[in-house]
Parts: structure tokens; C-alpha cells; sequence
């Protein structure tokens, strides 16, 4: 209902400094004022609307509400440890590493970051090059199971013996 004229035009261009001619498309309103527009948008979107019925509040169903929907991301069944050949595992989410170098040599000492369900953040440090190795493909909040114990090597950390995904 638009009359619409959909052309393609030569326009010179100088990209680099090399002048050429390229073509483009150009759609133009033939024989008609932006008044006339205006005047006919109303009659043009009456026309293509679509003829939806009202929906009864009562009628809507149970999963347009988000909050009957919602999951928790940790479920409460689910233990926050486990215990394995008489190994205590507890649960966190991988939250990153820093690798470094110890001093005086090329070995490799890792800081490893996990997040408890309970939003607690432990710090734990370890010299295992299998960790050290397994941590590096680990997304950031993948859930994992890990071993910890006060270290003798580092006097006031927690040394990480063991960490794997869950």
C-alpha cells in the first residue's frame, strides 16, 4: 500500500585514494509526502494486524511464571562431601589459579581458588604438577571435588592434595 521503488545507483567512492564506481541499493518513496505518510501509517497497520483475542487472566498457564520455575543451582539433597577409601572429599565450584615459579628454580607452585556452596572462598596452594596440569583446562565454576589439609611447607595455608570434577 506504500508505493516503494527499490533501485540500484552508481556512486563513486575513493577508498585508498583510488577513485571507482560502485553500486548500491536505493529505496525510494515514489510520489509521496511525509504528510500523506503519516496519514496512511494508522490505515496501513489497522489493516496487517493480526485479529488476536484477549487472554483471561485465569487462563494463563503455570510456566509463564518464572518464580514456580526457578531451580537452585546447588541442589539441598546433594551432599557438600563424600567420603572415598576412607578420603574426605568436600564440594566447591573451580574459581580460578595463579601459577608461579618457586624461588631459586623452575618448579611450579599453583594457588588454586574454589568456591564453597556456603560462599566461602578457599585459597589452597600445591607443588603437584598432576593438579597443576588438570586445573588448567578447568572452567571457572565448574563443580569439582577436592581434598585439603593444613600445610606443613607452607606455615598458614591449606595445601590442596586433590581436586577433580564432579
Amino acid at each position: 500500500m506504500i508505493p516503494l521503488t527499490l533501485r540500484l545507483v552508481p556512486k563513486v567512492v575513493a577508498p585508498g585514494g583510488k577513485t571507482k564506481t560502485v553500486y548500491i541499493l536505493d529505496l525510494k518513496i515514489e510520489n509521496m509526502k511525509l504528510m500523506d505518510f503519516i496519514q496512511q501509517a494508522p490505515m496501513i497497520s489497522a489493516a496487517f494486524a493480526p485479529a488476536v483475542e484477549p487472554v483471561q487472566l485465569d487462563e494463563l498457564p503455570e510456566d509463564l511464571y518464572v518464580e514456580n520455575n526457578m531451580v537452585d543451582a546447588v541442589p539441598s539433597e546433594e551432599p557438600e562431601s563424600f567420603i572415598s577409601d576412607t578420603e574426605e572429599y568436600s564440594r566447591a565450584a573451580y574459581a580460578g589459579r595463579e601459577v608461579k615459579s618457586k624461588k631459586g628454580s623452575h618448579d611450579l607452585v599453583a594457588k588454586i581458588r574454589l568456591l564453597q556452596p556456603s560462599g566461602e572462598v578457599i585459597e589452597a596452594i600445591t607443588d603437584n604438577l598432576t593438579v597443576i596440569e588438570d586445573t588448567k583446562i578447568f572452567q571457572e565454576g565448574i563443580a569439582v571435588w577436592f581434598k585439603t589439609m593444613p600445610s606443613i611447607r607452607w606455615p598458614g595455608r591449606v595445601e590442596l592434595e586433590m581436586i577433580v570434577p564432579a
